[in-house]
Protein backbone atom coordinates (compact mmCIF):
# COMPACT_ATOMS: atom_id res chain seq x y z
CA UNK A 1 0.00 0.00 0.00
CA UNK A 2 1.87 2.81 -1.13
CA UNK A 3 1.57 6.46 0.12
CA UNK A 4 -0.94 7.61 -2.07
CA UNK A 5 -3.45 5.22 -1.10
CA UNK A 6 -2.80 5.60 2.79
CA UNK A 7 -3.54 9.18 2.01
CA UNK A 8 -6.79 8.66 0.12
CA UNK A 9 -8.28 6.06 3.02
CA UNK A 10 -7.53 8.85 5.69
CA UNK A 11 -9.25 11.23 3.59
CA UNK A 12 -12.50 9.02 3.76
CA UNK A 13 -12.45 8.76 7.46
CA UNK A 14 -12.01 11.98 7.88
CA UNK A 15 -14.93 12.87 5.63
CA UNK A 16 -16.57 10.07 7.27
CA UNK A 17 -16.19 11.40 10.99
CA UNK A 18 -17.32 15.32 9.76
CA UNK A 19 -20.36 13.92 7.72
CA UNK A 20 -22.41 14.44 10.24
CA UNK A 21 -21.63 18.13 11.02
CA UNK A 22 -21.15 19.24 7.27
CA UNK A 23 -25.07 17.30 6.84
CA UNK A 24 -26.13 19.51 9.85
CA UNK A 25 -24.82 22.77 8.29
CA UNK A 26 -26.14 21.84 5.22
CA UNK A 27 -29.77 21.30 6.55
CA UNK A 28 -29.73 17.80 6.41
CA UNK A 29 -29.15 16.98 9.45
CA UNK A 30 -31.09 13.08 10.84
CA UNK A 31 -33.94 13.34 12.21
CA UNK A 32 -37.83 12.52 10.53
CA UNK A 33 -39.47 15.75 8.53
CA UNK A 34 -42.81 16.17 10.62
CA UNK A 35 -46.04 15.30 9.18
CA UNK A 36 -48.30 17.84 7.50
CA UNK A 37 -50.72 17.63 11.08
CA UNK A 38 -47.50 18.34 13.14
CA UNK A 39 -46.12 21.23 10.56
CA UNK A 40 -49.60 23.20 11.35
CA UNK A 41 -51.08 22.18 14.25
CA UNK A 42 -48.51 23.04 16.55
CA UNK A 43 -49.26 24.06 20.67
CA UNK A 44 -48.86 27.63 21.49
CA UNK A 45 -46.10 28.47 24.10
CA UNK A 46 -47.58 29.58 27.61
CA UNK A 47 -44.35 29.16 29.26
CA UNK A 48 -42.78 32.43 27.97
CA UNK A 49 -45.52 34.00 30.38
CA UNK A 50 -42.76 34.02 33.04
CA UNK A 51 -41.34 37.12 34.47
CA UNK A 52 -37.80 38.17 34.06
CA UNK A 53 -35.42 36.73 36.91
CA UNK A 54 -37.15 35.37 40.09
CA UNK A 55 -40.75 37.24 39.24
CA UNK A 56 -42.89 34.01 38.90
CA UNK A 57 -46.33 35.21 37.24
CA UNK A 58 -49.39 35.19 38.94
CA UNK A 59 -50.38 31.18 39.76
CA UNK A 60 -54.04 31.73 38.77
CA UNK A 61 -52.78 32.59 35.15
CA UNK A 62 -50.51 29.03 34.97
CA UNK A 63 -53.92 27.41 36.33
CA UNK A 64 -56.34 29.14 33.93
CA UNK A 65 -53.69 27.55 30.63
CA UNK A 66 -56.36 25.65 28.45
CA UNK A 67 -55.17 21.71 27.49
CA UNK A 68 -53.68 23.49 23.88
CA UNK A 69 -51.45 25.68 25.97
CA UNK A 70 -53.02 28.70 24.30
CA UNK A 71 -52.34 31.51 27.40
CA UNK A 72 -54.68 32.60 30.09
CA UNK A 73 -56.90 35.11 30.27
CA UNK A 74 -56.85 38.30 32.18
CA UNK A 75 -57.72 37.79 36.12
CA UNK A 76 -59.35 41.24 36.59
CA UNK A 77 -61.28 41.61 33.29
CA UNK A 78 -64.09 40.03 32.17
CA UNK A 79 -65.67 40.33 28.35
CA UNK A 80 -68.13 42.81 28.28
CA UNK A 81 -67.03 44.14 25.06
CA UNK A 82 -68.65 43.11 22.14
CA UNK A 83 -65.34 41.34 19.65
CA UNK A 84 -64.81 43.78 16.28
CA UNK A 85 -62.94 42.38 13.59
CA UNK A 86 -61.55 44.24 10.99
CA UNK A 87 -59.61 43.69 7.39
CA UNK A 88 -56.73 46.05 6.90
CA UNK A 89 -55.92 45.91 3.19
CA UNK A 90 -52.71 47.42 2.53
CA UNK A 91 -50.11 47.25 -0.78
CA UNK A 92 -48.27 44.35 0.83
CA UNK A 93 -50.71 42.30 2.91
CA UNK A 94 -54.19 41.95 3.93
CA UNK A 95 -55.01 41.34 7.63
CA UNK A 96 -57.58 40.45 9.87
CA UNK A 97 -57.49 42.64 13.12
CA UNK A 98 -59.31 42.12 16.02
CA UNK A 99 -60.12 44.01 19.13
CA UNK A 100 -58.69 40.96 21.44
CA UNK A 101 -56.10 42.24 23.29
CA UNK A 102 -56.75 45.61 21.61
CA UNK A 103 -55.33 44.80 18.62
CA UNK A 104 -54.36 41.18 17.42
CA UNK A 105 -53.86 39.26 14.24
CA UNK A 106 -56.08 36.78 13.40
CA UNK A 107 -54.99 36.29 9.82
CA UNK A 108 -52.03 37.97 8.03
CA UNK A 109 -51.91 37.33 4.07
CA UNK A 110 -48.93 38.29 2.27
CA UNK A 111 -49.64 39.72 -1.11
CA UNK A 112 -46.44 39.26 -3.00
CA UNK A 113 -46.08 35.84 -1.94
CA UNK A 114 -47.77 32.57 -2.96
CA UNK A 115 -48.11 29.77 -0.52
CA UNK A 116 -47.17 26.36 -2.89
CA UNK A 117 -50.74 24.55 -1.68
CA UNK A 118 -52.14 27.86 -3.39
CA UNK A 119 -53.38 30.94 -2.29
CA UNK A 120 -51.13 33.74 -0.45
CA UNK A 121 -48.82 32.98 2.45
CA UNK A 122 -50.32 33.48 5.80
CA UNK A 123 -47.86 34.29 8.60
CA UNK A 124 -50.79 33.54 11.02
CA UNK A 125 -52.29 30.03 11.80
CA UNK A 126 -55.49 30.09 13.77
CA UNK A 127 -54.47 26.82 15.87
CA UNK A 128 -50.55 27.92 16.03
CA UNK A 129 -49.88 31.84 16.78
CA UNK A 130 -53.15 34.01 16.54
CA UNK A 131 -53.89 36.57 19.00
CA UNK A 132 -50.17 38.67 18.54
CA UNK A 133 -48.86 40.64 19.27
CA UNK A 134 -49.75 39.90 22.87
CA UNK A 135 -50.30 42.37 25.71
CA UNK A 136 -49.48 41.26 29.28
CA UNK A 137 -49.42 44.13 32.38
CA UNK A 138 -47.17 43.92 35.59
CA UNK A 139 -49.48 45.40 37.85
CA UNK A 140 -47.24 44.94 40.77
CA UNK A 141 -49.21 42.03 42.23
CA UNK A 142 -50.74 40.10 39.52
CA UNK A 143 -49.59 39.53 35.71
CA UNK A 144 -52.18 40.26 33.33
CA UNK A 145 -52.59 39.08 30.04
CA UNK A 146 -55.39 41.52 28.13
CA UNK A 147 -56.72 39.47 25.80
CA UNK A 148 -60.81 40.77 26.59
CA UNK A 149 -61.82 42.68 23.83
CA UNK A 150 -60.96 46.21 24.00
CA UNK A 151 -63.32 49.33 22.82
CA UNK A 152 -62.36 50.20 19.21
CA UNK A 153 -62.39 54.09 18.86
CA UNK A 154 -63.37 55.70 15.95
CA UNK A 155 -66.28 54.86 13.08
CA UNK A 156 -65.48 51.42 12.22
CA UNK A 157 -67.97 48.22 12.94
CA UNK A 158 -67.28 44.76 12.92
CA UNK A 159 -66.36 43.40 9.32
CA UNK A 160 -65.78 46.58 7.88
CA UNK A 161 -62.50 46.59 5.45
CA UNK A 162 -59.72 49.35 6.17
CA UNK A 163 -57.71 50.52 2.82
CA UNK A 164 -54.24 52.02 3.99
CA UNK A 165 -53.77 54.70 1.65
CA UNK A 166 -51.73 56.25 4.41
CA UNK A 167 -50.56 56.10 7.42
CA UNK A 168 -53.58 55.25 9.73
CA UNK A 169 -54.30 54.94 13.59
CA UNK A 170 -56.47 52.78 15.32
CA UNK A 171 -56.71 53.13 19.14
CA UNK A 172 -58.31 50.23 21.30
CA UNK A 173 -58.99 51.28 25.06
CA UNK A 174 -59.74 49.49 28.52
CA UNK A 175 -61.17 52.25 30.82
CA UNK A 176 -62.52 51.34 34.43
CA UNK A 177 -61.23 51.75 37.82
CA UNK A 178 -59.28 48.74 38.46
CA UNK A 179 -55.24 49.44 37.52
CA UNK A 180 -55.55 47.17 34.40
CA UNK A 181 -58.47 48.61 33.54
CA UNK A 182 -56.60 52.09 32.38
CA UNK A 183 -55.12 50.49 29.30
CA UNK A 184 -54.67 51.86 26.00
CA UNK A 185 -52.93 50.61 22.68
CA UNK A 186 -52.46 52.02 19.44
CA UNK A 187 -51.74 50.15 16.17
CA UNK A 188 -50.32 52.46 12.86
CA UNK A 189 -50.55 51.06 9.93
CA UNK A 190 -48.57 51.98 6.84
CA UNK A 191 -49.33 51.31 3.18
CA UNK A 192 -46.02 50.52 1.85
CA UNK A 193 -44.38 48.73 4.80
CA UNK A 194 -44.65 45.82 6.64
CA UNK A 195 -43.94 47.69 10.08
CA UNK A 196 -47.07 48.07 12.18
CA UNK A 197 -46.53 50.66 15.04
CA UNK A 198 -47.60 49.83 18.20
CA UNK A 199 -47.91 51.94 21.47
CA UNK A 200 -49.29 50.90 24.98
CA UNK A 201 -50.16 53.19 27.56
CA UNK A 202 -51.27 52.59 31.45
CA UNK A 203 -52.19 55.12 33.05
CA UNK A 204 -52.39 53.92 36.08
CA UNK A 205 -48.97 53.59 36.17
CA UNK A 206 -48.50 49.81 35.61
CA UNK A 207 -44.63 49.10 36.61
CA UNK A 208 -43.84 47.01 33.68
CA UNK A 209 -45.33 46.27 30.36
CA UNK A 210 -44.45 43.05 28.32
CA UNK A 211 -45.31 43.07 24.12
CA UNK A 212 -45.46 39.16 23.54
CA UNK A 213 -45.30 37.39 20.29
CA UNK A 214 -45.65 33.56 21.23
CA UNK A 215 -46.38 29.97 18.82
CA UNK A 216 -43.33 31.39 16.50
CA UNK A 217 -44.70 31.66 12.52
CA UNK A 218 -46.08 28.70 10.79
CA UNK A 219 -44.09 26.49 7.97
CA UNK A 220 -44.96 27.95 4.62
CA UNK A 221 -43.26 25.89 2.54
CA UNK A 222 -43.20 22.11 0.90
CA UNK A 223 -40.17 21.22 2.09
CA UNK A 224 -40.93 21.24 5.82
CA UNK A 225 -37.51 19.82 7.11
CA UNK A 226 -35.58 22.38 5.20
CA UNK A 227 -38.10 25.06 6.21
CA UNK A 228 -37.50 24.21 9.76
CA UNK A 229 -33.77 23.79 9.65
CA UNK A 230 -33.88 27.72 9.93
CA UNK A 231 -36.17 28.22 12.38
CA UNK A 232 -34.53 30.32 15.39
CA UNK A 233 -35.51 32.86 17.97
CA UNK A 234 -32.85 35.98 18.15
CA UNK A 235 -32.56 38.81 20.26
CA UNK A 236 -29.63 41.90 20.24
CA UNK A 237 -29.31 42.89 24.03
CA UNK A 238 -27.01 45.21 25.51
CA UNK A 239 -25.62 45.51 21.87
CA UNK A 240 -24.83 41.48 21.71
CA UNK A 241 -26.85 38.75 19.67
CA UNK A 242 -28.02 36.35 20.96
CA UNK A 243 -29.68 33.37 19.15
CA UNK A 244 -31.73 29.88 19.79
CA UNK A 245 -32.43 27.17 17.60
CA UNK A 246 -35.36 25.06 18.92
CA UNK A 247 -33.94 22.64 22.12
CA UNK A 248 -37.13 22.14 23.98
CA UNK A 249 -36.90 24.95 26.94
CA UNK A 250 -33.89 26.79 25.68
CA UNK A 251 -34.26 30.40 26.64
CA UNK A 252 -32.28 33.55 26.15
CA UNK A 253 -31.95 36.86 27.64
CA UNK A 254 -32.44 38.84 30.64
CA UNK A 255 -33.03 42.33 32.57
CA UNK A 256 -31.09 44.67 30.45
CA UNK A 257 -31.36 47.03 27.87
CA UNK A 258 -32.93 45.01 24.77
CA UNK A 259 -33.49 46.55 21.05
CA UNK A 260 -35.61 43.93 19.59
CA UNK A 261 -36.49 40.16 19.69
CA UNK A 262 -37.69 37.89 16.50
CA UNK A 263 -38.81 34.68 15.60
CA UNK A 264 -37.81 33.89 12.31
CA UNK A 265 -38.42 30.96 9.21
CA UNK A 266 -36.38 30.19 5.76
CA UNK A 267 -38.19 33.00 4.67
CA UNK A 268 -40.09 35.55 6.75
CA UNK A 269 -39.71 37.02 10.54
CA UNK A 270 -41.82 38.60 13.04
CA UNK A 271 -39.74 41.42 15.22
CA UNK A 272 -40.61 43.29 18.27
CA UNK A 273 -38.60 46.27 17.90
CA UNK A 274 -37.87 48.91 20.59
CA UNK A 275 -38.50 52.68 19.55
CA UNK A 276 -36.61 55.83 21.07
CA UNK A 277 -37.40 54.26 24.84
CA UNK A 278 -35.40 51.49 24.46
CA UNK A 279 -37.06 47.94 25.92
CA UNK A 280 -35.94 47.53 30.03
CA UNK A 281 -35.93 43.55 28.96
CA UNK A 282 -36.11 41.01 26.79
CA UNK A 283 -36.51 37.23 26.54
CA UNK A 284 -36.41 34.55 23.96
CA UNK A 285 -37.54 31.37 24.34
CA UNK A 286 -38.44 27.40 22.70
CA UNK A 287 -40.49 24.70 22.99
CA UNK A 288 -40.84 21.71 20.49
CA UNK A 289 -44.21 21.39 19.48
CA UNK A 290 -45.36 18.34 17.29
CA UNK A 291 -41.71 17.48 16.16
CA UNK A 292 -40.85 21.38 15.02
CA UNK A 293 -39.49 23.85 17.30
CA UNK A 294 -41.57 26.65 18.38
CA UNK A 295 -39.86 30.10 19.30
CA UNK A 296 -41.42 33.27 20.98
CA UNK A 297 -40.04 36.72 21.94
CA UNK A 298 -40.96 39.59 24.35
CA UNK A 299 -39.87 42.85 25.03
CA UNK A 300 -40.74 44.54 28.48
CA UNK A 301 -41.05 48.14 29.07
CA UNK A 302 -41.27 49.99 32.41
CA UNK A 303 -42.88 53.80 33.18
CA UNK A 304 -46.28 52.54 32.20
CA UNK A 305 -45.65 53.14 28.10
CA UNK A 306 -44.36 50.63 25.55
CA UNK A 307 -43.63 52.24 22.28
CA UNK A 308 -42.01 49.74 19.58
CA UNK A 309 -42.60 48.76 16.01
CA UNK A 310 -43.64 45.18 14.90
CA UNK A 311 -42.02 44.03 11.67
CA UNK A 312 -44.33 40.80 10.20
CA UNK A 313 -43.23 40.08 6.63
CA UNK A 314 -40.25 38.78 4.71
CA UNK A 315 -36.69 38.37 5.62
CA UNK A 316 -35.50 40.68 2.36
CA UNK A 317 -32.07 42.12 2.67
CA UNK A 318 -32.81 45.77 1.88
CA UNK A 319 -36.65 46.19 3.84
CA UNK A 320 -34.58 44.78 7.21
CA UNK A 321 -31.24 46.69 6.89
CA UNK A 322 -34.20 49.76 5.69
CA UNK A 323 -35.28 49.57 9.73
CA UNK A 324 -31.42 50.60 10.79
CA UNK A 325 -31.48 48.51 14.04
CA UNK A 326 -29.04 46.07 12.64
CA UNK A 327 -32.16 43.04 12.49
CA UNK A 328 -30.59 42.30 8.92
CA UNK A 329 -27.87 39.42 11.64
CA UNK A 330 -31.38 37.39 11.62
CA UNK A 331 -30.25 36.71 7.93
CA UNK A 332 -28.05 34.16 6.94
CA UNK A 333 -25.05 34.98 5.01
CA UNK A 334 -22.62 32.37 6.67
CA UNK A 335 -20.64 32.68 9.25
CA UNK A 336 -18.73 36.25 10.81
CA UNK A 337 -16.13 35.95 8.42
CA UNK A 338 -17.52 35.72 4.95
CA UNK A 339 -20.85 37.71 5.76
CA UNK A 340 -19.13 40.84 3.79
CA UNK A 341 -18.93 38.66 0.70
CA UNK A 342 -22.71 37.53 1.33
CA UNK A 343 -23.71 41.14 1.71
CA UNK A 344 -21.89 41.91 -1.64
CA UNK A 345 -23.08 39.22 -3.62
CA UNK A 346 -26.43 39.96 -2.10
CA UNK A 347 -26.43 43.50 -3.15
CA UNK A 348 -25.14 42.49 -6.79
CA UNK A 349 -28.17 39.88 -7.41
CA UNK A 350 -30.60 42.65 -6.71
CA UNK A 351 -28.95 45.28 -8.78
CA UNK A 352 -28.54 43.05 -11.80
CA UNK A 353 -32.27 42.19 -11.28
CA UNK A 354 -33.14 45.33 -12.34
CA UNK A 355 -31.29 45.26 -16.07
CA UNK A 356 -31.88 40.95 -15.91
CA UNK A 357 -35.38 40.42 -14.53
CA UNK A 358 -34.83 36.81 -15.02
CA UNK A 359 -33.38 35.27 -11.93
CA UNK A 360 -31.79 32.10 -13.96
CA UNK A 361 -30.53 33.79 -16.53
CA UNK A 362 -29.08 36.22 -13.68
CA UNK A 363 -27.32 33.57 -12.33
CA UNK A 364 -25.85 32.16 -15.88
CA UNK A 365 -24.53 35.88 -16.05
CA UNK A 366 -23.36 36.15 -12.44
CA UNK A 367 -21.14 32.70 -13.36
CA UNK A 368 -19.30 34.31 -16.16
CA UNK A 369 -18.85 37.10 -13.66
CA UNK A 370 -17.43 35.35 -10.86
CA UNK A 371 -15.16 33.30 -13.44
CA UNK A 372 -13.99 36.79 -14.59
CA UNK A 373 -13.13 37.88 -11.43
CA UNK A 374 -11.58 34.34 -9.94
CA UNK A 375 -9.77 34.22 -13.39
CA UNK A 376 -6.30 34.89 -11.93
CA UNK A 377 -6.42 32.64 -9.48
CA UNK A 378 -7.51 29.76 -11.53
CA UNK A 379 -5.72 30.09 -13.95
CA UNK A 380 -2.42 29.98 -11.33
CA UNK A 381 -4.00 27.14 -9.61
CA UNK A 382 -4.36 25.30 -13.07
CA UNK A 383 -0.90 26.04 -14.53
CA UNK A 384 0.65 25.34 -11.17
CA UNK A 385 -1.21 21.98 -11.33
CA UNK A 386 -0.16 20.87 -14.97
CA UNK A 387 3.44 21.77 -14.11
CA UNK A 388 3.52 19.33 -11.50
CA UNK A 389 1.68 16.84 -13.87
CA UNK A 390 4.61 17.40 -16.03
CA UNK A 391 7.42 16.78 -14.00
CA UNK A 392 5.85 13.66 -12.39
CA UNK A 393 7.92 11.16 -15.04
CA UNK A 394 10.99 13.28 -13.31
CA UNK A 395 9.90 12.96 -9.90
CA UNK A 396 9.60 8.79 -10.93
CA UNK A 397 13.07 8.71 -12.32
CA UNK A 398 13.98 10.48 -8.95
CA UNK A 399 12.05 7.66 -7.07
CA UNK A 400 14.05 4.77 -8.47
CA UNK A 401 17.24 6.30 -8.41
CA UNK A 402 16.90 6.54 -4.72
CA UNK A 403 14.67 4.32 -3.53
CA UNK A 404 16.47 3.37 -0.73
CA UNK A 405 17.64 6.80 0.48
CA UNK A 406 14.72 9.00 1.49
CA UNK A 407 16.96 12.24 2.68
CA UNK A 408 18.78 12.46 -0.81
CA UNK A 409 15.44 12.02 -2.60
CA UNK A 410 13.57 14.53 -0.65
CA UNK A 411 16.54 16.82 -1.44
CA UNK A 412 16.96 16.17 -5.21
CA UNK A 413 12.92 16.40 -5.82
CA UNK A 414 12.89 19.98 -3.88
CA UNK A 415 15.92 20.91 -5.91
CA UNK A 416 14.14 19.53 -9.28
CA UNK A 417 10.93 22.09 -8.00
CA UNK A 418 13.52 24.53 -7.97
CA UNK A 419 14.90 24.24 -10.91
CA UNK A 420 11.92 24.04 -13.15
CA UNK A 421 9.84 26.73 -10.47
CA UNK A 422 7.45 24.55 -9.76
CA UNK A 423 5.46 25.31 -6.10
CA UNK A 424 4.01 22.10 -5.13
CA UNK A 425 1.38 24.33 -3.12
CA UNK A 426 0.83 26.42 -6.32
CA UNK A 427 -2.18 24.53 -7.38
CA UNK A 428 -3.70 24.33 -3.86
CA UNK A 429 -3.61 27.98 -2.34
CA UNK A 430 -5.53 29.79 -5.15
CA UNK A 431 -8.61 27.31 -4.89
CA UNK A 432 -7.93 27.96 -0.84
CA UNK A 433 -8.29 31.82 -1.41
CA UNK A 434 -11.38 30.94 -3.36
CA UNK A 435 -13.30 28.91 -0.60
CA UNK A 436 -14.56 32.03 1.14
CA UNK A 437 -16.01 33.04 -1.71
CA UNK A 438 -17.75 30.14 -2.84
CA UNK A 439 -18.85 29.10 0.80
CA UNK A 440 -20.59 32.81 0.40
CA UNK A 441 -22.23 31.61 -3.02
CA UNK A 442 -23.35 28.76 -1.35
CA UNK A 443 -25.02 30.11 1.58
CA UNK A 444 -26.42 33.10 -0.08
CA UNK A 445 -27.84 30.58 -3.12
CA UNK A 446 -29.50 28.50 -0.82
CA UNK A 447 -31.19 30.77 1.68
CA UNK A 448 -32.00 34.13 0.02
CA UNK A 449 -35.66 35.26 -0.57
CA UNK A 450 -35.01 36.92 -3.60
CA UNK A 451 -35.29 33.24 -5.64
CA UNK A 452 -38.61 31.92 -3.63
CA UNK A 453 -41.13 31.26 -6.45
CA UNK A 454 -38.79 32.45 -9.24
CA UNK A 455 -39.16 31.19 -12.72
CA UNK A 456 -36.23 30.10 -15.18
CA UNK A 457 -37.84 28.42 -18.18
CA UNK A 458 -39.55 25.26 -19.17
CA UNK A 459 -39.57 23.07 -16.39
CA UNK A 460 -37.49 25.12 -13.71
CA UNK A 461 -40.59 27.07 -12.05
CA UNK A 462 -39.00 28.08 -8.69
CA UNK A 463 -35.51 28.59 -8.47
CA UNK A 464 -35.83 27.90 -4.75
CA UNK A 465 -37.13 24.17 -4.88
CA UNK A 466 -35.24 21.32 -6.67
CA UNK A 467 -35.92 21.10 -10.58
CA UNK A 468 -38.19 18.10 -10.80
CA UNK A 469 -38.74 16.87 -14.47
CA UNK A 470 -41.23 14.06 -12.98
CA UNK A 471 -41.90 11.94 -10.12
CA UNK A 472 -40.64 8.28 -10.02
CA UNK A 473 -43.28 5.39 -9.38
CA UNK A 474 -40.96 4.19 -6.29
CA UNK A 475 -37.91 6.22 -3.79
CA UNK A 476 -34.95 4.49 -4.41
CA UNK A 477 -33.80 2.66 -1.41
CA UNK A 478 -31.16 4.43 0.87
CA UNK A 479 -31.32 7.41 -1.80
CA UNK A 480 -34.76 8.59 -0.98
CA UNK A 481 -34.92 10.09 -4.11
CA UNK A 482 -38.73 10.27 -5.42
CA UNK A 483 -38.25 12.58 -8.25
CA UNK A 484 -36.02 13.01 -11.12
CA UNK A 485 -34.14 16.37 -10.93
CA UNK A 486 -32.21 17.26 -14.16
CA UNK A 487 -29.46 20.14 -13.26
CA UNK A 488 -27.74 18.25 -10.09
CA UNK A 489 -27.34 15.37 -12.52
CA UNK A 490 -26.22 17.78 -15.26
CA UNK A 491 -23.55 19.86 -12.15
CA UNK A 492 -22.76 15.96 -11.30
CA UNK A 493 -21.65 15.19 -15.29
CA UNK A 494 -19.46 18.60 -15.47
CA UNK A 495 -17.46 17.60 -12.01
CA UNK A 496 -16.90 14.45 -13.41
CA UNK A 497 -15.92 15.58 -16.71
CA UNK A 498 -13.94 18.57 -15.18
CA UNK A 499 -11.71 15.66 -12.76
CA UNK A 500 -11.37 13.33 -15.71
CA UNK A 501 -9.63 16.64 -17.98
CA UNK A 502 -7.13 17.71 -14.16
CA UNK A 503 -6.11 14.23 -13.42
CA UNK A 504 -4.86 12.41 -16.56
CA UNK A 505 -1.65 11.49 -15.50
CA UNK A 506 -2.80 10.93 -11.52
CA UNK A 507 -2.46 7.55 -9.50
CA UNK A 508 -5.33 5.75 -10.31
CA UNK A 509 -6.29 5.33 -6.27
CA UNK A 510 -6.08 9.02 -6.89
CA UNK A 511 -8.99 9.26 -9.65
CA UNK A 512 -11.13 6.71 -8.05
CA UNK A 513 -10.83 9.06 -4.99
CA UNK A 514 -12.15 11.76 -6.96
CA UNK A 515 -14.71 9.93 -8.40
CA UNK A 516 -16.16 9.37 -5.17
CA UNK A 517 -15.53 12.41 -3.85
CA UNK A 518 -18.16 13.84 -6.99
CA UNK A 519 -20.74 11.26 -5.67
CA UNK A 520 -20.97 12.61 -2.92
CA UNK A 521 -21.44 15.74 -4.13
CA UNK A 522 -23.97 14.56 -6.66
CA UNK A 523 -25.95 13.39 -3.53
CA UNK A 524 -25.83 15.96 -1.25
CA UNK A 525 -26.59 18.97 -3.87
CA UNK A 526 -29.43 16.79 -5.28
CA UNK A 527 -32.01 18.06 -3.66
CA UNK A 528 -31.09 21.41 -3.03
CA UNK A 529 -32.44 24.36 -4.65
CA UNK A 530 -32.22 24.80 -9.05
CA UNK A 531 -30.57 27.74 -8.58
CA UNK A 532 -28.14 26.60 -6.22
CA UNK A 533 -27.46 23.90 -9.01
CA UNK A 534 -28.01 25.94 -12.34
CA UNK A 535 -24.98 28.30 -10.78
CA UNK A 536 -22.85 25.14 -10.34
CA UNK A 537 -23.58 23.81 -13.15
CA UNK A 538 -22.79 26.71 -15.30
CA UNK A 539 -19.70 27.51 -12.86
CA UNK A 540 -18.37 23.88 -13.90
CA UNK A 541 -18.65 24.34 -17.94
CA UNK A 542 -16.68 27.64 -17.59
CA UNK A 543 -14.17 26.11 -15.82
CA UNK A 544 -13.92 23.07 -18.34
CA UNK A 545 -13.67 25.39 -21.11
CA UNK A 546 -11.40 27.64 -19.37
CA UNK A 547 -8.99 24.47 -18.98
CA UNK A 548 -9.35 23.81 -22.31
CA UNK A 549 -8.20 27.33 -23.56
CA UNK A 550 -5.70 27.54 -21.20
CA UNK A 551 -1.58 27.22 -22.18
CA UNK A 552 -0.58 24.08 -20.96
CA UNK A 553 3.33 23.53 -20.07
CA UNK A 554 5.57 21.88 -22.24
CA UNK A 555 6.94 18.02 -20.69
CA UNK A 556 9.79 18.31 -19.35
CA UNK A 557 12.94 16.50 -20.83
CA UNK A 558 15.14 14.21 -17.84
CA UNK A 559 17.20 15.78 -14.92
CA UNK A 560 21.05 15.71 -16.20
CA UNK A 561 23.02 12.74 -14.02
CA UNK A 562 25.12 14.09 -11.46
Amino acid sequence: MNKNTVLAFLLIALILILMPKWYEFLGLADGTPPTEDQAYKVPVDSSNLERDNNIEPHKSDKQQTSDEGTPAHSTTLKDTIQEVVLTIETNLYSALVSSKGGGTLQSYKLNNYDHWKGDKVNLIDSSQNAGNPMLVVDTGNNLDTLTTAFKLEGDYYDNDVVEIGDSTTLTFRLSGGSDVESVTKTLTFYPDSYRIGVDVVSRAGAPKIYLLWSGGLPVTEENTKDDTYYFEADLLQGGELFSISGSDGEKAGKNSETLWAAVRTKYFISALIAGKQRASSGLISSIKGGGIPQHSARLGFGGGRAELDLYLGPLEYDLIADLGVDLEQTINLGWAPIRPIGKGILWVLTNLYEIIPNYGVLLIVFSILVKVVLHPLTRKSYKSTKEMQAIQPLVADLKNKYKGDSQKLNQETMKLYKEHGVNPLGGCLPMLLQMPILIALFTVFRSTIVFRGAPFMLWITDLSQPDQLFNFPFTIPLLGWSTFNVLPILMGATMIYQQKTMSVQSPSQQKSFMYIMNGFFLVIFYSFPAGLNLYYTCFNVLTILQQKYMVHPTPMSSPKPN
